[in-house]
């Protein structure tokens, strides 16, 4: 088995000072998600979802932000799922965008919400035809044999 305690790097670039921030934390995720993107990093929309099940086990999955604004952070996911079930039996969620190039990382915690209807077909047929038939036959979160 390998030996990680000794793997490390030093986390030099830049710091976060409280004198620096903004009053409004969602300048500061807009300008670091800007330099995420404009430092090419793979995915930089990428986020760990958390949330627990029923017997409060906690289950973690990347997923793709789709929107953000004052009002939240946008993320589609099939109603059929277990982060959907799970959601729905606790709507309370943990966010991580985790910018490692960077040394950074986001954390956001809230609750959720569904989208209305409309806005999540306008989603849906905003995405390419592969993508719509793939979502369609997807049985996300069962077992594959």
């Amino acid at each position: 088995m390998m030996d990680v305690a000794d793997l490390r790097r030093e986390y030099s670039r830049g710091g976060l000072h409280r004198a620096d921030l903004p009053s409004d934390p969602l300048a500061l995720f807009e300008k670091w998600l800007a330099q995420a993107c404009e430092a090419k990093l793979t995915d930089p929309t990428a986020m760990v979802v958390a949330t627990v099940d029923a017997d409060g086990q906690p289950w973690q999955r990347t997923v793709l932000l789709k929107h953000y604004d004052a009002q939240g952070m946008v993320f589609y996911t099939n109603m059929g799922s277990r982060k959907a079930h799970q959601l729905e039996g606790n709507p309370r969620i943990s966010l991580l965008f985790p910018w490692h190039t960077l040394d950074r990382q986001v954390h956001v915690t809230g609750r959720v919400e569904k989208m209305s209807t409309f806005e999540v077909m306008k989603y849906f047929h905003s995405r390419p035809k592969d993508s719509q038939i793939a979502a369609w036959v997807s049985k996300q979160s069962t077992r594959i044999s």
